[in-house]
C-alpha cells in the first residue's frame, strides 16, 4: 500500500510515497520563479520611482536655497544700508545738538 502526502514550502510541492521517492512539480517551481521575477520587476520600478522623486526633491531644494540665499543677501544689504543711514543721522544730530545724549543706548 502506498501512502502519499503533500508537503508545501513556499510554492514548492513534492509527493512522497512509502518508498521515499520524490517528484518535484516543475510547473509550480516555474510559476514561483515567474512570480518572483515579476515582483522583482515591480520592486525595481518602485526603487527607480523613489530615486527619481528624491532627485527631483533635491533639485527643488537646491533651487529654493539659491532663491533664499539671494533674498537673504538682498535683505542683509538693505539692513547694512539702513544701519549706515541711522549712524549718519545720529552723527548729524550730534553735530547739531552737541551737548545731548542722542544715540546713547539705554538712556
Amino acid at each position: 500500500m502506498r501512502i502519499r502526502k503533500r508537503l508545501t514550502l513556499k510554492e514548492f510541492h513534492r509527493n512522497e510515497d512509502s518508498y521515499g521517492s520524490r517528484e518535484p512539480h516543475l510547473s509550480k517551481l516555474e510559476d514561483s520563479i515567474a512570480e518572483i521575477k515579476e515582483e522583482q520587476r515591480k520592486l525595481s520600478k518602485n526603487m527607480k520611482d523613489i530615486a527619481t522623486s528624491m532627485k527631483l526633491g533635491f533639485e527643488d531644494i537646491k533651487k529654493l536655497h539659491v532663491v533664499h540665499t539671494k533674498r537673504f543677501g538682498a535683505l542683509d544689504k538693505e539692513m547694512r544700508g539702513l544701519k549706515h543711514q541711522v549712524n549718519n543721522s545720529i552723527h548729524v544730530t550730534r553735530n547739531v545738538f552737541p551737548h545731548s545724549n542722542i544715540g546713547a543706548y539705554g538712556s
